[in-house]
């Protein structure tokens, strides 16, 4: 019999988890706060999985219909994820904050850059994700085995959306 469940972020949680990645600021990198601040909520908001935020290009995020294009993921799939007001606003917002740096430019750049342009790491994303998570206060009790993961924001945020869907009739 299988042991693990996923764990659900309550939204404050999720709150301290974003207010946490003002911990993340350098002189070397000054949009990484940002970065990944927008990208937990990117994550979350539209339930992607890391790999697919990673993975997108500025072509893939469309604001004005606020799309985002998933190309080739699991199973070799790809679709369309609606994204709402205020993740679209994040986004334009992250956007915009990141038209200074030196990038690549045009659709294939990636949204996500790190320090250098290219795209961001998964080691990168989870190693960043794990000290924010510890630095919120955010854990399993020592005794289980598994303490709260980056993919769990996924299941959150379909755990969450159930139950507004639910009370909103």
């Amino acid at each position: 019999a299988r042991t693990f469940q996923p764990y659900i972020y309550a939204h404050a949680e999720l709150r301290r988890l974003l207010d946490a990645t003002a911990i993340l600021g350098t002189s070397r990198w000054p949009l990484r706060a940002l970065t990944f601040r927008t990208l937990l909520l990117t994550l979350y908001g539209a339930g992607l999985r890391a790999g697919e935020a990673l993975r997108l290009r500025d072509g893939d995020v469309d604001l004005d219909a606020q799309i985002l294009a998933i190309w080739d993921t699991k199973f070799f799939k790809s679709r369309l994820v609606p994204i709402g007001t205020d993740l679209g606003t994040a986004l334009a917002t992250f956007r915009v904050q990141r038209a200074g740096l030196a990038l690549t430019t045009g659709d294939a750049t990636a949204f996500f850059p790190s320090r250098t342009g290219a795209a961001l790491t998964l080691a990168c994303l989870e190693r960043t994700f794990v000290r924010l998570r510890v630095h919120s206060g955010i854990h399993r009790p020592a005794s289980d085995r598994w303490q709260p993961r980056l993919h769990d924001l996924r299941h959150s945020f379909a755990v969450h959306r159930l139950i507004a869907w639910y009370r909103a009739g």
